[in-house]
């Protein structure tokens, strides 16, 4: 008998508004592990921040920097110079 005094769209209201609150329930479960993933990921970048401030190990390598090269330039390329012939030849050793 009650069945029959509600009307299918009260009905089919209270069917979306149970809908409705069960996936809001559910939402807070996807904002905690949200959290959970986010506190993880600050303790990984932690860990790997502490491992990139260790100090490279010195393997005896010489690498040369723009400063062992300014000298050389400066004496090799003047107002005077031919800029694309400098250009060229700088190519050729590149491509050698």
């Amino acid at each position: 008998m009650i069945q029959e005094s509600i009307s299918p769209l009260r009905r089919g209201l209270g069917v979306l508004s149970m809908a409705l609150l069960l996936a809001a329930s559910g939402c807070n479960k996807d904002k905690e592990k949200k959290a959970e993933a986010e506190a993880e990921a600050k303790t990984a970048a932690a860990t790997s921040d502490s491992k990139a401030k260790k100090a490279p190990k010195d393997e005896g390598i010489d690498v040369p920097t723009e400063e062992d090269f300014e000298a050389t330039v400066e004496a090799r390329i003047t107002a005077e110079t031919d800029l694309t012939k400098e250009l060229d030849e700088i190519e050729k050793q590149i491509g050698q």
